[in-house]
């Protein structure tokens, strides 16, 4: 019942593995639409975690909607949890099991916790890890830098981001000549998502970001976003900015880095 912004402001640690969690559950839900395929040791365990999966889903789903049912139905919804349960450790089992013959693709379905001090001691000097969490009601960035994990309230929340977005978008997709029409939405959105994060001090001294973004903030062009100084910088002018969906997903790309390409590619769009 508490606020997002008091637990990370008062648990800031645990409020970004919660943070983590909730985007790897996301990231399951998306390969849940399809299936992943493999040519590599072990692919008969791929199809069947994949296949268990998509069971757990299903069954979830089931669970979730006989739980608004009458009460008739709570026999049905002990047999679902039941069923549910056994399918689950059943799961973990198959898990287990992969980790030696396709460490790759648990690595993918079912990455392992990170911390932000994995993060820290990943980042240079000069860089920030700014990873967004936003709600209906408020929005919080995480920013953490090599010694520091710091939790800014950005004052704003979902609704207000997310028709800022859709206008800028549309601004930009028109190609209008009129600079004010799309410069203004930029520099709005740079006030309530960078800004807040600046006047923090947190970027004082850094040349690269690494952005994390969240729901609606997917669909925005972070590197356009302009400053308030007179005319105003496109953010690109100011740092290198990396985005990456999650800090567990960066993590395991900059241990792979120097690896011999694979030639796979997982690619994940809307539709």
């Amino acid at each position: 019942t508490f606020s997002m912004s008091w637990i990370s402001g008062n648990f800031p640690g645990a409020a970004f593995a919660a943070s983590e969690s909730m985007r790897a559950r996301e990231m399951l839900e998306l390969l849940d639409r399809g299936r992943v395929a493999t040519t590599a040791t072990g692919a008969d365990l791929v199809a069947r975690e994949q296949d268990l999966r998509r069971h757990i889903v299903e069954l979830t789903r089931e669970t979730e909607s006989e739980n608004g049912a009458v009460e008739e139905l709570r026999g049905s919804d002990a047999m679902s949890r039941g069923t549910l349960l056994r399918v689950q450790e059943a799961y973990a089992e198959l898990l287990l099991e992969m980790r030696e013959a396709a460490p790759r693709h648990v690595g993918l379905v079912a990455p392992e916790a990170r911390e932000w001090r994995d993060v820290a001691r990943r980042l240079a000097p000069y860089a920030a890890f700014i990873e967004y969490l936003v709600s209906d009601s408020e929005a919080v960035a995480f920013v953490i830098t090599t010694d520091t994990l710091a939790v800014v309230d950005l004052g704003t929340r979902r609704r207000d981001v997310a028709r800022l977005i859709e206008f800028t978008r549309g601004t930009l997709e028109r190609r209008s000549g009129i600079d004010s029409l799309w410069r203004g939405p930029l520099r709005q959105l740079y006030q309530r998502l960078v800004a807040p994060v600046e006047d923090a001090g947190f970027l004082s001294d850094k040349t690269r970001l690494v952005i994390v973004p969240h729901g609606e903030l997917n669909y925005l062009p972070f590197a356009a976003l302009i400053d308030g100084e007179g005319r105003g910088r496109f953010l690109i002018e100011r740092f290198e900015v990396d985005m990456t969906p999650s800090a567990s997903v960066w993590l395991a790309l900059s241990e792979r880095r120097g690896e011999a390409a694979t030639g796979g590619v997982v690619a994940c769009a809307p539709s």
